[in-house]
């Protein structure tokens, strides 16, 4: 329940249940968080509050932040399947070859790519490939329940976007009897997922999996 014009329409605000609650009800996995320092002063926003296409591409179109991005899956997610949200289509490409010279293979899942590619890429991915790159496309409502890792290859200003996007990494992995899939020894296949984040979205926002108090509160005016 984010919204500048919310409180104008809505005078009372019910929480039922929050991402804490639904991990310890075992609805949801835990987050495991990276966050790598940078700078961000060089960002811009636009009329929404969001940081502007251009400037968040400016910023992360580097060869240090590429080779870093690798350099970091190598170290923390290497061989989980990794799910990686970009700036842009042109951004998107971009990181995909950086992965993909370093001989991880990886493939890119855009607004321009063809209903039948894109058949193609889900069916495979996890299977021939682990690390499916995108810009805004499998943000909000992408069900894979087997996706282990989050990589944020860009800045967000927008909670439900971080949220959101962190979220595609916290299904349970089921079995065919909707039981969560277990190893011999009795614990989850997916005991958590983890996140790695270079757009400092952990300082801007907080965890993922933090306790929030939502509130009709006006926001305030600049």
């Amino acid at each position: 329940p984010v919204g500048k014009k919310l409180h104008l329409y809505y005078n009372t605000l019910i929480q039922s249940i929050d991402i804490p609650e639904l991990i310890e009800q075992n609805f949801l996995k835990p987050c495991l968080g990276y966050e790598m320092r940078d700078d961000f002063s060089d960002l811009k926003t636009d009329n929404s509050g969001e940081f502007t296409e251009s400037s968040n591409f400016e910023h992360f179109n580097k060869a240090k932040i590429y080779d870093g991005i690798v350099e970091k899956y190598l170290e923390k997610a290497h061989g989980l399947k990794t799910l990686v949200f970009c700036v842009n289509i042109q951004h998107s490409v971009q990181t995909a070859k950086a992965f993909n010279a370093a001989g991880i293979r990886a493939e890119v899942l855009t607004s321009e790519t063809s209903e039948k590619e894109r058949a193609r890429i889900l069916s495979e991915y996890g299977k021939t490939f682990k690390v499916l790159i995108n810009a805004n496309i499998l943000v909000a409502g992408f069900d894979d329940p087997s996706i282990e890792c989050i990589m944020f290859n860009r800045a967000t200003n927008s909670l439900p976007v971080w949220l959101q996007g962190c979220g595609r990494g916290s299904r349970k992995l089921l079995d065919a009897f909707g039981d969560e899939l277990l190893k011999d020894d009795g614990t989850p296949v997916k005991p958590c997922f983890m996140v790695i984040d270079f757009g400092g979205n952990f300082s801007r926002h907080g965890l993922w999996s933090q306790p929030r108090e939502w509130s009709l509160t006006p926001p305030k005016k600049k």
